[in-house]
């Protein structure tokens, strides 16, 4: 079992419908009002409550920076690679692969969107034909509803069993469900602090980016320490598990472009065309991007800065978010001039 530590981070995961909750601690003496949209999240889910001392809140939470309240739940779901591609498809970002049936892209769609019917025994099936069980776990990670495996021992002093359900995705506050627009995903190599990649993810949280892929390895850090800096979007947003390339490949084969970020590069990251589907690729201040990533890259982009300046991944990684999410915005209407237009 995982902890997720704090008002923000448990409001969060509460609401973006990915982790299944055993039960929420808060410390007896907290501000109950300020806590008042956690506990009625917590009830309106069936999630259990337990008030308990302080000095136990402190010896369970990772930090003293809990703010009076720490949920034990399973760990964050990863969407596969295969997943992410049942997302570029389902959503209608671009053209599925030469050959697809119908019924493939179908189907894509309605794990991504949580569209599966269920029969009247309570296995739910897809239009392809799947098994219950396949299209139940597609669309349960997809949509937010996967149950994780149990990692380390559970919290037995709260007497509580886990909650007997996760809701339908209708609330879920995670982006993969809900996408109408070109694809927009991003994908981060070299990351070696946990609150760079709690940052980056609030910025990809924040500029709309669909789905963030990530390697084994940034699995590892604590999730408290990215879930803090991260003010809810690690909750809120879908994180993919990717081992190599061919992620990339089929995401090419899609129509979704990889821009690679590398500092050098001749073309101005403002010269290019961010408004489609793109995959943002961006590497750590060590070691930047693979050579693996780079050499199935589409164009590579620098941002302009002084020959002397460096940034970090978090902040290069905001700024190149914040430009695609620009090119994306709606063209704005011309202000009138002068006073005399206004009457």
């Amino acid at each position: 079992m995982e902890h997720v530590e704090g008002r923000q981070s448990v409001l969060a995961a509460l609401g973006a419908y990915q982790r299944r909750f055993q039960v929420i601690l808060i410390r007896h003496d907290a501000h109950r009002e300020k806590l008042a949209d956690v506990i009625e999240a917590a009830e309106k889910r069936g999630v259990p409550i337990r008030y308990v001392e302080k000095a136990e809140l402190d010896a369970l939470a990772h930090g003293a920076t809990h703010g009076g309240v720490v949920a034990i739940c399973t760990a964050k779901p990863r969407l596969t690679a295969e997943e992410v591609l049942a997302l570029v498809d389902g959503a209608g970002f671009a053209r599925g692969e030469a050959g697809d049936s119908p019924q493939r892209t179908r189907r894509a769609r309605r794990i991504v969107t949580g569209q599966v019917r269920e029969t009247s025994e309570g296995q739910e099936h897809d239009a392809a034909g799947d098994s219950p069980q396949r299209t139940r776990r597609a669309r349960r990670i997809v949509t937010g509803q996967a149950r994780a495996t149990s990692e380390g021992r559970e919290y037995e002093a709260a007497g509580a069993e886990p909650a007997d359900r996760c809701e339908t995705g209708d609330e879920s506050g995670s982006h993969a469900g809900d996408v109408r627009e070109p694809a927009l995903l991003l994908l981060l190599e070299g990351v070696d602090d946990a609150r760079n990649l709690g940052f980056t993810l609030r910025s990809a949280d924040a500029f709309g980016v669909h789905a963030v892929m990530i390697k084994k390895h940034l699995w590892e850090f604590d999730a408290v320490e990215v879930g803090r800096p991260a003010a809810g979007a690690y909750e809120r947003l879908a994180l993919a598990q990717v081992e190599d390339v061919e992620v990339l490949r089929g995401l090419q084969k899609r129509g979704v472009r990889v821009i690679g970020c590398v500092a050098g590069a001749k073309r101005s990251l403002y010269e290019a065309e961010l408004a489609g589907p793109v995959v943002l690729a961006i590497g750590g201040e060590k070691r930047g991007l693979s050579g693996a990533v780079r050499a199935v890259c589409d164009e590579f982009v620098s941002i302009p800065t002084r020959a002397e300046a460096s940034l970090s991944l978090s902040h290069a990684a905001a700024i190149v978010m914040a430009e695609a999410r620009r090119q994306r915005q709606p063209p704005r209407r011309q202000e009138r001039q002068g006073r005399g237009e206004e009457g």
